[in-house]
């Protein structure tokens, strides 16, 4: 095949009473000149389909949901996102009395990737049913940075799966910009700052009767939901 296109480059500088060295310089220069045009026309095309406001960010994060094969020691999660440029990824599991069960860092997936991703985190040691789970995932460079995405799951776990039986249960969901969500378990189930009391904020008397009865629990509430 490449010997008849030469064969008919030379037939093609004889027409035009070209000798055939100049023909095929000739059209060693036009090659030349159509692979440098294809490769700014793709570069052009890859620029007008990036989205300006994805332009200082590598991952748009998408969402998070718990896998079916997640339970008490299967910390797995399904993430979805658009990434562009991407190097790392990390992912945690950790439960509600503040202990770290699962903790890595890796490559990420691909470098250029739309689409849902299986994260898959293991307890080291296996919690109680009824125990609440946090799973952790930040997505980009490390360490991670203002372009990073994170992804963030609480759940309360079963010692089953939940297409066998189990009852996992999503308590709360999290995704955005890295320092968006929480990142354990216990962050996510801490109750949210009281505001400083200052001259200006009205006060409230102590109702009158017995001081002595016992205060109510204060019972978390997760700042997200899911």
């Amino acid at each position: 095949m490449r010997t008849a296109r030469s064969d008919r480059r030379h037939i093609v500088g004889r027409q035009h009473g070209l000798p055939s060295e100049t023909a095929d310089w000739l059209s060693r220069r036009a090659i030349t000149v159509s692979v440098l045009v294809a490769m700014v026309l793709t570069a052009s095309a890859s620029l007008v389909a990036m989205d300006p406001a994805d332009a200082s960010s590598l991952v748009e994060a998408k969402s998070i949901a718990l896998s079916r094969s997640a339970n008490c020691v299967q910390g797995d999660v399904e993430i979805t996102y658009s990434a562009n440029g991407v190097s790392r990824q990390a992912a945690s599991l950790t439960s509600d009395s503040g202990a770290t069960l699962d903790q890595y860092e890796t490559a990420a997936y691909q470098p250029v990737y739309d689409g849902t991703e299986f994260i898959l985190t293991q307890a080291n040691v296996a919690p109680a049913a009824g125990t609440v789970l946090g799973v952790y995932v930040t997505l980009g460079n490390t360490p991670p940075t203002a372009e990073n995405a994170e992804f963030f799951l609480l759940y309360r776990c079963d010692t089953m799966r939940n297409d066998r039986g189990g009852t996992n249960v999503v308590l709360m969901t999290c995704v955005g910009d890295y320092g968006t969500c929480p990142k354990t378990a216990q962050e996510a189930l801490a109750p949210p700052p009281t505001q400083p009391t200052t001259a200006d904020s009205p006060t409230t008397a102590p109702p009158a009767g017995d001081q002595s009865a016992p205060a109510q629990p204060v019972v978390a509430t997760p700042r997200f939901t899911g």
